[in-house]
């Protein structure tokens, strides 16, 4: 009976302090990469996701454009995603969007990149600037005077009443003053009216429609 008491066979050993704390730091270790892998896939199908949104955008705009003969505007140069009655891209672009033509109090979602969907109705709808819209003064208006692709409210406010009230400029004529391709007229806006949140949304970078219609992910 004693043999088999002090038997080392049948003796239960337990873990050490060393191989405890090795085996929590390779499960630290594992856990890291898990999830900085999934966070890489996550920031890679928002930006996936994001330019899909502003590639309908753009075609939104050149279907804007090609019945309008000029750009769409005038407009605000932060851009939200409610559709009522105030002057901003998505009033103009609802209705090549998929949208009704009558402003609503609603958000358009087709014009929402979705990953910022959540933020948004969380925001309850107060806080829904996601969109930069170019406002370099690059091309000369009806008045003489320097102007925006988008003729911006300021613009038009600042017309004197004594000269031709300044329209949003024609995208044909503007294409022969400008580079197409390195002229953005839209991105994805960091402002703190906006959603900063969208530099982590998108790892740091913007997604930004050009004036030849092309779209990048830009830093």
């Amino acid at each position: 009976m004693k043999a088999l008491i002090n038997n080392p066979c049948r003796r239960k050993h337990g873990f050490s302090l060393i191989e405890l704390l090795t085996a929590i730091a390779v499960i630290a270790i594992l856990t890291t990469i898990v999830i900085g892998g999934l966070s890489h896939l996550r920031v890679s199908s928002n930006k996936t996701e994001g330019v899909a949104t502003m590639r309908n955008i753009s075609m939104a705009l050149q279907l804007y454009t090609q019945e309008h003969n000029t750009m769409p505007g005038p407009t605000w140069t932060l851009q939200n995603a409610i559709y009522n009655q105030s002057v901003s891209l998505v009033n103009y672009l609802a209705p090549y969007l998929g949208e009704p033509k009558e402003p609503t109090l609603e958000i358009v979602k087709s014009y929402v990149p979705s990953p910022f969907l959540n933020y948004i109705e969380q925001d309850g709808k107060e806080n829904t600037i996601i969109y930069d819209a170019n406002n370099s003064r690059v091309v000369t208006g009806a008045s003489g005077r320097l102007q925006s692709i988008w003729a911006h409210i300021g613009d038009v406010q600042e017309q004197p009443a004594d000269e031709p009230v300044m329209g949003p400029f024609n995208i044909y004529a503007l294409q022969g003053e400008l580079t197409p391709n390195e002229f953005w007229i839209v991105r994805t806006s960091f402002s703190e009216r906006g959603h900063p949140e969208a530099k982590d949304i998108y790892g740091g970078d913007r997604v930004t429609l050009y004036l030849d219609g092309h779209v990048e992910v830009t830093e």
